[in-house]
């Protein structure tokens, strides 16, 4: 599901599994959204030059 979106967030995966029968709780989905999908990089072009921002967690570089 990941594969095919990777920007899906955890709840909206969550909605699509249970749709597809999943009856657990939503603790295990998110944890494993979190370890699958890495942190987003984003990038931008500014003129010719291509720059990375990546987004990390709060306190964290």
């Amino acid at each position: 599901m990941l594969q095919e979106a990777p920007r899906l967030n955890s709840l909206e995966a969550l909605r699509r599994l249970r749709e597809r029968g999943y009856a657990d709780g939503k603790s295990a989905v998110y944890a494993l959204v979190k370890q699958v999908r890495p942190l987003a990089a984003h990038s931008c072009q500014i003129g010719s030059f291509r720059c990375w921002r990546s987004l990390t967690a709060p306190g964290r570089l």
